[in-house]
């Protein structure tokens, strides 16, 4: 598939083993995986590869900017309601550009960019990575969101340690929501029990809608639902729960031309 024999495949592993004074595969059964110093150099050509699709980026950038491609990571929130709409304005105006999004939570986008697989990414909660550089592009609102019938529609706001006796829906673990919003109540004497955990927002929400229990979601995400009366905003007595929606890239790694076109036709139009 790869226009290479085995042959070829063996003698150039064995030419990089000896370059590298050491093992790179070891052979389990009829297959093999990467050694320690294989997974190393691994990362090295990962961060490389990144590296060189920069370089080509920033060419295309300087030397026909209509041209291209942009490849990012998203955490689940802009992914769904942030990136579409500045998607599609940014298309009209790079019709020619290529446009890759890989979708994760906030732990999983800053994976993807900590080891070096993606140049930049867009993440709704804290990332605790000393090898990353955070800014913030754009604010959210967390709000607390319950069923149309639900008894707390008829009150003005909650306590928040009315929260610990309902049945409480949450993201999974790993979610810059879940992160925000329990560090927030923690500090209010309130830990939460999930009753459910659901690794989508707007499955979270139609659980919310079914009358399943109430839940902590983004503002980007509740505001249809709430417009349309499926479910019901409600107050919590002294708390306010905002987060940064960040760009994360390695330190040394600034944006090229066509990446910080693209951040903003995100954060533009959303700031106005």
């Amino acid at each position: 598939m790869l226009g290479i024999s085995q042959p070829s495949i063996s003698a150039r592993v064995r030419r990089l083993e000896q370059r590298v004074g050491e093992p790179v595969f070891e052979r389990l059964g009829r297959g093999v995986r990467l050694t320690p110093t294989g997974e190393t150099l691994r990362a090295a050509a990962d961060r490389a590869l990144a590296l060189a699709q920069d370089a080509d980026q920033l060419w295309h950038g300087l030397g026909a900017q209509s041209r291209g491609y942009v490849r990012l990571a998203a955490s689940t929130t802009i992914a769904g309601y942030v990136l579409p709409a500045a998607l599609a304005a940014f298309r009209r105006t790079h019709p020619d550009i290529e446009i890759e999004v890989r979708v994760g939570n906030t732990a999983q986008v800053a994976a993807l960019i900590g080891d070096g697989e993606l140049s930049w990414g867009l993440v709704e909660g804290p990332v605790d990575a000393t090898h990353l550089v955070s800014r913030t592009f754009l604010e959210d609102e967390l709000i607390l969101i319950v069923p149309p019938r639900h008894p707390w529609t008829r009150r003005r706001a909650i306590r928040a340690r009315d929260l610990e006796g309902t049945p409480f829906i949450a993201r999974e673990s790993g979610s810059g929501t879940a992160a925000i919003h329990e560090a927030v109540l923690a500090g209010h004497g309130v830990r939460l029990r999930p009753v459910l955990r659901i690794a989508d927002s707007r499955g979270i929400v139609a659980a919310v809608a079914a009358g399943a229990g109430v839940a902590i979601v983004s503002s980007l995400v509740a505001r249809p639902f709430v417009a349309s009366r499926q479910v019901v905003r409600v107050a919590i007595q002294g708390v306010t729960m905002t987060r940064a929606l960040s760009v994360i890239h390695r330190p040394g790694r600034s944006l090229v031309h066509l990446d910080r076109a693209l951040l903003q036709a995100i954060s533009g139009p959303l700031r106005s």
